[in-house]
């Protein structure tokens, strides 16, 4: 009976690393195909002089004189590795997570793909996905089991959202004027409104003397009367220049609801590369 068990054990062991040896190929397949679908849209050339015609706000100003000393640079692609954790509630326990993320900086659209630490053995894939201003959302058990597959004007919003948070990584987006209103708020803060095909969003960056944007803060859903939002804030710190641009390395980002605010992600950038449309290789995907 004993023996019995161990090979029964043995054979679920085996059939769940075929699974999951499976689950990933086919996952890894469909990041591919989406990516090629980013890099189509990043290879759409748009015309650089709608980079010049946004209002000169402060923010720009200071962004032009102390951050981008190549105002010449103007990237149509831009990959990001970073690494940190997260959390999925207010109480709940710190989890390692690694994370690569493509976006075409022409028209809107990025694949992000998130590998969530659950135990020695066991981890989630969390797939996003951004094009032609529809979003998709999939969550999958050992890159294999869809837990959860999402889509709809609320994500597709929601990722619009992350697009506009995000370019403090591509700041060139700073410039687009065919993309993004600017709104100066007060001192020290700047409202914006990004818009893409049916999609808007607005949100309030902070930033410093030196034009480094500190915090973003833009409300999930604006259908909700003013006391009843949920806002995601996001504060960036330590800088560095990457190929002519001064971007964050650290992002922590919290939720903020009408009785609870807490952090639920902390991220670092691990290598950020402009105009190379490639995979992260297998050894880079590692935690």
């Amino acid at each position: 009976m004993k023996k019995f068990l161990v090979i029964l054990i043995s054979l679920l062991f085996l059939g769940a690393a075929i699974f999951a040896v499976l689950g990933t190929l086919f996952t890894d397949k469909l990041l591919s195909e989406k990516l090629d679908e980013v890099k189509v849209i990043s290879e759409e050339k748009r015309d650089k002089n709608i980079l010049n015609e946004t209002k000169e706000t402060k923010l720009h100003h200071l962004y032009r004189k102390n951050n981008m000393p190549r105002s010449d640079l103007f990237p149509d692609f831009v990959r990001i590795k970073s690494e940190g954790t997260f959390r999925t509630n207010s109480e709940g326990d710190w989890k390692n997570f690694n994370e690569e993320s493509y976006y075409s900086l022409n028209d809107p659209a990025f694949l992000s793909n998130s590998k969530l630490e659950t135990g020695r053995f066991f981890w989630i894939r969390d797939i996003d996905l951004f094009i032609k201003g529809e979003g998709t959302q999939l969550r999958k058990y050992l890159s294999s089991l869809n837990l959860r597959e999402e889509t709809g004007p609320k994500i597709a919003r929601l990722f619009l959202m992350r697009y506009l948070s995000d370019i403090v990584y591509f700041p060139s987006q700073l410039f687009n004027g065919d993309l993004i209103t600017w709104k100066t708020a007060s001192k020290g803060k700047i409202a914006a409104e990004i818009k893409f095909n049916d999609l808007t969003v607005e949100g309030e960056f902070t930033y410093n003397d030196l034009g480094e944007i500190e915090t973003f803060k833009s409300s999930v859903d604006e259908s909700e009367s003013e006391e009843n939002r949920t806002y995601l804030f996001i504060e960036f710190s330590d800088y560095k220049s990457f190929d002519g641009y001064y971007i964050p390395l650290k992002s922590i980002s919290s939720w903020i609801t009408p009785h609870l605010e807490y952090e639920f992600k902390i991220s670092k950038i691990q290598k950020l590369d402009y105009d190379l449309p490639e995979l992260f290789t297998e050894e880079e995907q590692k935690f």
